[in-house]
């Protein structure tokens, strides 16, 4: 796969300080100790957290966020 440093450059990457990026990685982090002691848990509740939180930090309205969950198979979750 080729990557043309163009287009990359074109895709929207929030500048965040630390402390945006601290409740996602304290999720995460959640996430990894959980699947660690049982690989089969479904951490979905939290896994949709830290899919709000970058909804947030790219300032999604409700709208733009239907349009990512409906593309990805999640609209009927919500």
């Amino acid at each position: 796969m080729n990557f043309d440093g163009y287009y990359v450059g074109k895709i929207p990457i929030p500048i965040v300080t630390p402390e945006e990026q601290q409740p996602i990685v304290n999720i995460a982090e959640r996430i990894i100790a959980a699947k660690q002691e049982n690989p089969q848990i479904t951490m979905s509740t939290e896994e949709e957290e830290i899919d709000e939180l970058v909804y947030d930090l790219y300032r999604l309205t409700k709208t733009e966020k239907e349009i990512v969950k409906s593309s990805i198979g999640q609209l009927e979750k919500s």
